[in-house]
């Protein structure tokens, strides 16, 4: 007897886990819209801010996957933003890009004392916003894999089950 084996479907962005949430703030709606329909194409789910302040009460109420900050904005501006979500327990896990076209080598020295994961400077092909993206993502869902595996080995070795499970 030939055992049938069902044709692994392929994932797709949306409405499945892979689809991830980012938060992108930035004062020029031009450069919104652009990084907007760059990562919408790609299959992100796109949450947008206009200044730094919205950006923070943003990321405490939707919990992002990652956050791109633009660094000059008003209000609050993207150093600020940064280190206010870096301080906060609840979103502190998050990575935050810095975009901006602030290119100096001290501009990047201090968005990286904030507390950014990553600081990339304008113009930026979008290629290069999709890959710094992508790579986060991936590093993000390795991490939490490796979380759940631990914590499920807890629980195995709380209950007195060897290890491997058996």
């Amino acid at each position: 007897m030939v055992k049938s084996r069902k044709k692994p479907s392929t994932p797709t962005h949306q409405g499945s886990n892979l689809t991830k949430k980012l938060l992108v703030v930035d004062d020029s709606p031009v450069e919104l819209q652009i990084i907007y329909k760059v990562l919408s194409k790609a299959g992100y789910t796109i949450i947008t801010a206009s200044d730094g302040v919205e950006g923070v009460e943003k990321a405490l109420s939707e919990k992002p996957d990652l956050i791109i900050l633009d660094v000059l904005m008003p209000k609050k501006n993207g150093f600020q933003a940064c280190r206010s979500i870096k301080s906060c327990p609840e979103t502190q896990h998050i990575p935050v890009i810095l975009l901006s076209s602030k290119s100096e080598p001290a501009d990047k020295f201090w968005g990286m004392k904030q507390g950014a994961d990553l600081y990339l400077t304008k113009p930026l092909l979008p290629m290069g916003l999709l890959k710094a993206v992508a790579g986060f993502i991936a590093k993000h869902l390795l991490l939490r894999y490796e979380r759940e595996e631990r914590r499920q080995l807890r629980k195995r070795v709380q209950y007195g089950q060897h290890p491997t499970g058996s």
